[in-house]
């Protein structure tokens, strides 16, 4: 009957280690998972960081060097977009002067035009009714 007790405690505590370690197991499991996406994480930043950083340093690198060859780059442009500027504006004010000029030509010319049409028309109908 002891032996029968002995039997069942032991069973007990044997279940209960395994529910223990069953526990620490699944615990572990977890860890693992956790430990891998850090890891996958951590490639991922460094993979995109260094071409953030390799990016920065390039536009740092053109910064210098826009600065150390041409500071005043950017001053000529403006000028000389100003003076373009000046120009355009005045040939456009120089072609709103003359586009009544060019409507005026034109009418001249079509009423001239009209005027020979009417003197050919009227030698054409004398011609063809001279005859009759």
């Amino acid at each position: 009957m002891s032996d029968e007790v002995d039997n069942m405690r032991l069973w007990r505590v044997l279940e209960t280690i395994e529910k223990r370690l069953s526990g620490i197991e699944g615990k572990l499991e977890k860890v693992i998972r956790l430990e891998e996406r850090i890891t996958n994480h951590d490639q991922v930043i460094n993979k995109f960081g260094k071409r953030l950083d390799a990016g920065d340093e390039r536009i740092r690198k053109v910064e210098m060097w826009q600065a150390e060859h041409n500071p005043e780059m950017i001053i000529t442009t403006l000028k000389a977009n100003a003076d373009t500027i000046d120009i355009l504006r005045g040939k456009i004010g120089d072609l709103e002067d003359t586009v009544n000029i060019n409507r005026g030509h034109k009418d001249i010319g079509k009423g001239v035009l009209m005027w020979i049409s009417s003197i050919l028309a009227a030698i054409i109908i004398y011609q063809a009714t001279r005859g009759m």
